[in-house]
């Protein structure tokens, strides 16, 4: 018996394969089943490649990333089974438009949190944008193919470097489809210079959806991938709170730290930056508002202020009296 039925197609002809919704007979748990192209299983240091990184992946676990629950050989192919996440793109959530403060803090810090958890591992993203992030209907943020960066169209179509799909293959796979179309938008700087990145990388990237999030405006953008390059390696964005007066002055020094061009002094800890936002959520967004510039009305003021006075007469009127 197979281990794997195939339910439905979720998208086909991605940079890794086609992507299905499917059973795990043995469990019953519902996954999302990617059937590795032939140019990859069929090459053997390809192959061996992938293998390597599948194993490594799947020993990243943590709520906010999709995990890889299992990898091998099924008919004569090669696959990768990865939690299914049933949600909504981060990307369409955004839709050119700011979210609400406490929901943005609440999905960057999932989202810190999850690259710490892969950096621990030794993992890089070096992917990471709205449309590799699902929101569930719980608003529970998921990173998805975790330790498949140099697999994907955000990493091979860089700026000036893409690489052409086979014969026959067309880019179509949904949970890239971002990367496809504008790749250099939340690229690092080093990563525009050509190089893989590291954690700096990740973080500036998140630093990049965090801004989105916060003033429905991505800090860098040209009207083409080289123009956008030009951007974030020499233009410096608008402070978020510019763009947004709700943004605290707190998250607007985080953010335009973690948006660095230098890897000297850029953020380079990603449970260091979801501790600061920890730390907003609490300075901000459950604080009660601050005191008004002008004195707050006190209802309770005039009535004590008439019976003060009401007591001073009677005091007077019984001194009199006694005279």
């Amino acid at each position: 018996m197979e281990k794997y039925t195939i339910l439905e197609p979720i998208s086909i002809r991605g940079m890794l394969g086609d992507l299905f919704r499917a059973r795990d007979t043995e469990t019953g748990r519902t996954v999302a089943f990617r059937v590795v192209r032939d140019e990859i299983s069929g090459d053997p240091a390809r192959r061996a490649a992938l293998l390597a990184d599948a194993a490594e992946a799947k020993a990243v676990s943590h709520p906010h990333i999709a995990a890889l629950f299992d990898f091998g050989e099924q008919d004569g192919f090669l696959y990768l089974a990865h939690e299914y996440v049933p949600g909504q793109p981060l990307s369409e959530l955004l839709r050119g438009r700011p979210l609400e403060l406490e929901f943005a803090v609440h999905l960057a810090r999932q989202l810190a949190d999850a690259l710490a958890a892969a950096h621990g591992h030794g993992l890089f993203v070096r992917n990471l944008f709205p449309g590799s992030v699902i929101v569930n209907e719980r608003d529970q943020a998921k990173l998805l193919d975790v330790g498949f960066a140099r697999w994907t169209d955000a990493m091979s179509a860089r700026l000036g470097q893409h690489v052409q799909p086979a014969e026959g293959q067309e880019r179509q796979d949904d949970h890239f489809s971002g990367a496809a179309n504008r790749p250099a938008t939340y690229l690092a700087p080093e990563q525009v210079l050509g190089y893989d990145g590291d954690a700096r990388a990740d973080i500036f990237a998140l630093g990049i959806i965090l801004y989105q999030m916060l003033t429905g405006q991505v800090p860098f953008s040209g009207a083409s991938d080289s123009a956008t390059g030009l951007k974030i390696l020499h233009a410096t964005p608008r402070a978020p709170a510019t763009l947004n007066p709700a943004v605290p002055p707190h998250l607007d020094v985080l953010v335009s730290r973690m948006l660095l061009r230098s890897l000297d002094v850029r953020c380079s800890d990603a449970a260091s930056v979801a501790a600061e936002l920890r730390k907003v959520v609490r300075q901000t967004v459950n604080d009660p508002a601050p005191a008004d510039p002008e004195p707050r009305r006190r209802p309770w003021l005039v009535p004590a202020v008439v019976a003060g006075v009401a007591a001073a007469i009677g005091l007077v009127a019984w001194w009199l009296a006694r005279s």
